[in-house]
């Protein structure tokens, strides 16, 4: 009997069409100028914010609004034989050093 290795390779199509495209967070502040405004909307970022959070929203985003599809069908047939790849194993051979 011979060993073989036996690949699954599904087509993954994604439709990114609903997911944001920039993150958004509002800031209130009290400031007396523009350039105030923006320098304390800076440190509450940076004291209340962290980029950790930041990406896990942006992943909970992902999970929740991004479709995907194997081979464009939710449902696809696991059995369809398109998909597996099968390569013969040849036995490793024993050098005469070991």
């Amino acid at each position: 009997m011979k060993k073989y290795k036996v690949r699954l390779s599904i087509p993954i199509e994604y439709d990114t069409s609903d997911l944001m495209r920039d993150f958004y967070a509002e800031i209130m502040v009290d400031a007396d100028s523009h350039e105030e405004a923006i320098r304390l909307g800076i440190e509450d970022v940076n004291d209340n914010f962290d980029i950790d959070s930041i990406y896990d929203e942006i992943y909970d985003e992902l999970k929740s609004n991004m479709l995907i599809w194997l081979d464009g069908d939710y449902d696809c047939d696991l059995s369809n034989e398109d998909y597996y790849f099968a390569e013969e194993q040849k036995p490793i051979k024993e050098t005469e050093n070991e």
